[in-house]
């Protein structure tokens, strides 16, 4: 039987809980979902057990709306931020698999599963938000910020965004992506890189925050340890390497999901060489902006101001780059 059961029959007598009793579920079934990712699960309990998580916060959500709980104010949080497609859930997944810690994911605006009202304010775990929008700051946080050459997510990301919908894009050609960049502008829920990248820039100063690159982070231990040091996060250096040495697992646990697989493009590869996902599809971490990017492309990244931010950055010591 699996442990979440029984925080679900609980549930169904809320009459029977205290306030304190809700928050000390919440905490037991994080625990729960920490234990099943840090130690491992077959697909079917991994399902399961996801499931029960779920319909347990729906009923927690349900109770906190109806007492009209006051958000608790004193427990500081950890944010791991990232422009989209820059390895962000590389990160996150590999802390989660490191230490005890719980990650929330923000990346809609509103921290999933968890009723923040419900957050005790000595809470067992490290709570670690995971976010592609410039959290607001303060001195009691800390910062984890992720970067990568906006030239080689530009394919990631509108790969990602392709699609039907209002918020979403049907670019699929090469010649199309100085338009992709125009619509990132204009309808992307997450805005450009460009104005992303400047206001992380803004930040890098202070002590409480850090600036790891993508590039390193696929293909060194190194960040990942800078990044549970910097976090306070208790771990076996042994354990980080191996989760490193096997980061490759994290990409197939995705592919277990048939959505977010072929959201991530993990399932295609046969794009025919004048597509905008061509070069990307054959080189997914590593860099294909020379490839991708054609002269109306580069030219309207370098009208938008990513110059100066990739020299910044590091990324480009040429200020004519995009004239080549």
């Amino acid at each position: 039987m699996n442990p979440l059961n029984h925080v679900v029959e609980k549930l169904a007598r809320p009459g029977d809980l205290t306030d304190a009793d809700l928050r000390k579920l919440v905490g037991y079934v994080h625990l729960e979902l920490y234990n099943m990712r840090a130690y491992g699960q077959a697909l079917f309990q991994k399902n399961e057990t996801d499931a029960l998580a779920r319909e347990a916060m729906g009923k927690i959500r349900n109770i906190v709306t109806e007492r009209k709980f006051h958000p608790y104010a004193d427990g500081p949080l950890s944010h791991i931020v990232s422009y989209p497609r820059s390895g962000n859930t590389l990160a996150t997944v590999s802390i989660a698999q490191l230490g005890p810690v719980q990650i929330l994911s923000n990346i809609n605006g509103a921290v999933n599963y968890i009723p923040t009202e419900c957050f005790p304010s000595a809470y067992p775990l490290e709570r670690i938000v995971k976010a592609h929008s410039i959290p607001d700051y303060s001195r009691r946080c800390k910062y984890v910020y992720l970067v990568r050459d906006g030239r080689d997510l530009l394919p990631s990301v509108a790969h990602m965004s392709l699609g039907s919908g209002p918020k979403a894009h049907n670019f699929t050609k090469k010649h199309e992506l100085k338009e992709f960049i125009d619509w990132q502008l204009q309808v992307y829920p997450f805005g450009d890189w460009v104005s992303f990248t400047r206001k992380m820039l803004e930040l890098a100063s202070r002590d409480n925050v850090l600036i790891e690159r993508y590039e390193e982070l696929v293909s060194s231990p190194d960040p990942l340890r800078r990044i549970v040091t910097f976090l306070r996060i208790n771990h076996d250096p042994e354990h980080l390497q191996d989760r490193f040495d096997n980061r490759d697992m994290i990409l197939e646990g995705i592919k277990q999901n048939p959505e977010s697989s072929k959201k991530w493009g993990l399932e295609e590869s046969g794009f025919e060489e004048d597509s905008l996902y061509y070069a990307w599809s054959r080189n997914r971490a590593g860099s294909s902006w020379r490839e991708t990017m054609d002269a109306d492309a580069r030219r309207r990244f370098h009208e938008i101001g990513a110059t100066e931010v990739l020299c910044e950055l590091g990324y480009e010591s040429d200020p004519d780059w995009y004239r080549n």
